[in-house]
């Protein structure tokens, strides 16, 4: 009897592939650091971890509820209207965003940045 080479089959041999020993090292790794950043910027730091060890996504108004992120806006405008006057921290000091009347610059994809859009969406 003829035993089957169960590696001929790439689909096969990935699945029972083991883990890279250092894939945990990474993971946690990244863990820990968007849980200080989260931290640092009173964000939820018990989701932030959760997008990073199970790929977690939420919707907009899930994100305002859960502290992930401060507002939302629906154009430049409201943006604009929202960020202005709050405190930022930005490089250990306090700032307070003055953006009464901002320019605001259009940038235009070229083609790169087009391509990868539509290649990791």
């Amino acid at each position: 009897m003829m035993k089957k080479n169960l590696n001929k089959n790439p689909a096969t041999a990935m699945k029972f592939q083991p883990k890279p020993p250092w894939r945990k090292k990474v993971i946690n790794d990244a863990k820990a650091y968007i849980k200080g950043l989260a931290k640092l910027h009173g964000r939820n730091a018990e989701w932030a971890v959760k997008a990073v060890s199970e790929a977690a996504n939420i919707e907009s108004e899930e994100a305002l509820e859960l502290g992930v992120i401060d507002f939302i806006a629906n154009s430049t405008e409201e943006l604009t209207q929202l960020a202005n006057g709050r405190d930022i921290n930005l490089n250990n000091r306090t700032v307070t965003l003055n953006i009464d009347n901002p320019v605001i610059i259009d940038r235009v994809p070229d083609w790169r940045a087009e391509l990868l859009a539509v290649i990791t969406n």
